[in-house]
């Protein structure tokens, strides 16, 4: 299992978009001939998908890269919405939610591979399945902001498919073409859901966060650290999704741009270094970009 590298579940998510894509393409000559080839090409992306989630999780398992580090949030993120692209594909309704997932969890990959692991120094982070040197509030703050992540995440997504489809009806595309996706007030509700969703976890996350900061001042170096950037950043998108949440003015298109722009906010803010000292140094295993 330590030879699973991160290139081996990237590749697979690729192929399984690349698949998914060509599924889609209903201008390929190739259809006209075999009309059974998109659903060939469905059911191998879904096999890709789930390989690479299977790759992914024993990636994870592995190495356990921490949370507060952005190298294990950024793949643990990922593996959620890989896990979600797979349920989707395998229940594959009308809704090409892959389409939009994968490219997400590859750059999230992507990110993760240019950040890289912890550098030695940093021994003291806890790893995935193992916070013993967590306190019970860093451990409630990391998960908060995790679950927060994920739905937001989800919440990009679902205003994208907006976009699309307010596009679609404006171009009057006949039906049948294009990416299938949701009516547009489906996609509206299940945006505002999303976000009530992401408020709470969002609030306590950055309540607890604030307690933590206060906990440990003294190691901070004052208004340019990047901790304390980051959680300014994190206050700035507490802010919108607080309009966006109880604000009347904010629907559709107007909406979800502004989700559009809080999910891109809230990444940079927390790929920002953010970590917090967590106990005395104690040697971890700190996962590699490619398995030795």
């Amino acid at each position: 299992m330590e030879r699973v590298s991160l290139f081996c579940f990237a590749a697979s998510y690729a192929l399984s978009l690349g698949l998914d894509c060509l599924a889609m393409w209903q201008k390929l000559p190739l259809f006209k001939k075999w009309p059974q080839l998109p659903g060939w090409f469905r059911g191998g992306a879904w096999i890709m998908a789930a390989a690479g989630l299977v790759a992914h999780s024993l990636y994870l398992w592995t190495w356990q890269p921490s949370i507060a580090w952005q190298f294990g949030w950024l793949l643990v993120v990922a593996w959620f919405l890989a896990a979600f692209s797979v349920y989707e594909q395998a229940h594959r309704g009308r809704v090409s939610w892959s389409i939009f997932l994968l490219p997400m969890v590859l750059g999230m990959v992507g990110m993760a591979t240019i950040i890289g692991p912890p550098p030695p120094e940093e021994g003291g982070l806890p790893n995935l399945f193992s916070m013993a040197n967590l306190n019970f509030w860093n451990r409630l703050h990391g998960v908060l902001l995790l679950a927060a992540s994920v739905v937001l995440s989800v919440a990009f997504i679902g205003s994208l498919m907006f976009l699309i489809r307010a596009r679609q009806l404006k171009s009057k595309l006949a039906p049948g073409r294009g990416l299938s996706l949701f009516t547009l007030e489906g996609l509206e509700t299940m945006n505002k859901r999303l976000v009530a969703v992401t408020f709470p976890l969002l609030s306590a996350g950055l309540g607890v966060g604030v307690g933590i900061m206060f906990a440990h001042a003294s190691e901070l170096d004052g208004f340019s650290d990047p901790r304390v950037l980051g959680a300014l950043g994190l206050w700035l998108v507490f802010g919108v999704l607080l309009g966006l949440r109880y604000g009347t003015r904010f629907r559709g298109s107007v909406m979800a741009w502004m989700t559009v722009g809080v999910w891109l906010l809230f990444v940079v803010c927390l790929v920002l270094p953010h970590t917090l000292p967590t106990g005395p140094k104690a040697s971890s295993r700190n996962p590699g970009v490619k398995a030795p």
